[in-house]
């Protein structure tokens, strides 16, 4: 029966898609200042690898990749008059997943290394320390990168980046999110906010099921970003009440970019584009296979948007082609002050103004 559903399903796209025109990738807002990434990172090459970027400052960046001998760098740009030139750099540097400001430091995510151990560089690159343990930098690092968290058997510690090895305060559960005041936590069924010394900001119970679990971030002092769940994403207080509701992005992908007053919010993700044509062709092996479709469906396009979390308008929408085997890379940051964005691609690294005010719905 299955199978009968899914043939209609592609006949009927196939129906559909052959009165269409071939469609192409949107166009995105003019940059104000652009760089050849193959001058700062490859040069030589058409292209880099693995790219991947952080704001420290709103005229420094952190930027990392590697040319196709596997030669990996980190670089520090400053933007001043229009142009982008880098001031420090350093050789030692993997294939690392994701770079992160700390102040004006960069941390650096060793997967697929040491298994998300962490480095903290110096703001020169000439000094590194690595942190112990294991920290996910999708939830367990606050968005200045000042303060992490480490869970070890359901058991987790806070730090501060300077200190790493004095502890905060330690707690028991599944940590969340981290800040630089409070830390989220789940317990049993309830997810719990509270500040450093313990004291309870509010919490609300879970909608985890067997096939998905609650993700929450600390977005600013008093509100929480709740996704997953079938949610398209909520903005609450810590007692998990609605403040709005968030459309839905594009794509796939867990990144997600927050100004220092959490007035701002970076999506950066990955869809998947394709031209009517091969739609068509696609829909016909779909029937052809019996509705097994095709076996290959990597992304190969990416979308960054930013949303004004205040009243859920739209600050910019980008969208670009995706090398093959990017998708799930970090792209693209938001400045702490929320006024600009970042954006780098296998070529190039392009820097964005945003508006004041945020103004489509």
């Amino acid at each position: 029966m299955y199978t009968q559903m899914r043939i209609a399903t592609n006949i009927r796209n196939l129906v559909g898609l052959l009165a269409l025109s071939t469609s192409s990738f949107a166009q995105g807002p003019t940059p104000v200042a652009t760089l050849d990434l193959t001058t700062l990172l490859s040069p030589g090459s058409s292209a880099v690898n693995l790219p991947t970027l952080a704001f420290l400052t709103d005229r420094l960046l952190a930027v990392g990749g590697c040319n196709p001998e596997k030669r990996c760098q980190l670089v520090v740009a400053r933007f001043s008059d229009g142009k982008i030139q880098a001031v420090a750099s350093t050789d030692n540097f993997a294939e690392y997943a994701s770079i992160h400001r700390s102040g004006h430091a960069v941390l650096a995510d060793r997967n697929g290394h040491d298994f998300h151990s962490a480095v903290l560089y110096s703001p020169d690159l000439k000094e590194t320390q690595v942190l112990p343990g294991t920290i996910s930098f999708d939830n367990q690092i606050s968005f200045s990168g000042s303060t992490f968290g480490r869970s070890v058997g359901g058991v987790w510690t806070i730090y501060e980046t300077s200190s790493p090895d004095k502890g905060l305060r330690t707690g028991r559960g599944s940590l969340l999110s981290v800040s630089d005041h409070a830390v989220v936590y789940q317990w049993g069924k309830d997810v719990k906010t509270e500040t450093m010394d313990g004291k309870l900001l509010g919490s609300f119970v879970a909608k985890n099921s067997s096939k998905c679990r609650t993700s929450v971030q600390i977005i600013d002092p008093n509100r929480l970003l709740v996704t997953g769940c079938g949610d398209r994403g909520l903005i609450t207080d810590f007692n998990g009440k609605p403040v709005m509701a968030l459309s839905k992005q594009p794509g796939w992908g867990t990144r997600f970019g927050v100004s220092s007053d959490g007035s701002r919010l970076l999506y950066d993700t990955y869809t998947r584009r394709i031209s009517n044509g091969q739609r068509v062709r696609e829909a016909a092996i779909g029937v052809a296979s019996l509705g097994l479709g095709i076996g290959d469906e990597q992304s190969n396009g990416e979308s960054v948007h930013v949303i004004d979390t205040q009243n859920g308008k739209s600050c910019f929408d980008w969208s670009g082609p995706l090398k093959p085997g990017e998708g799930g890379r970090y792209h693209a940051d938001i400045s702490p002050s929320g006024r600009k964005v970042a954006i780098v691609t296998d070529t190039s690294l392009s820097l964005y103004d945003l508006p004041a005010e945020c103004a489509t719905k």
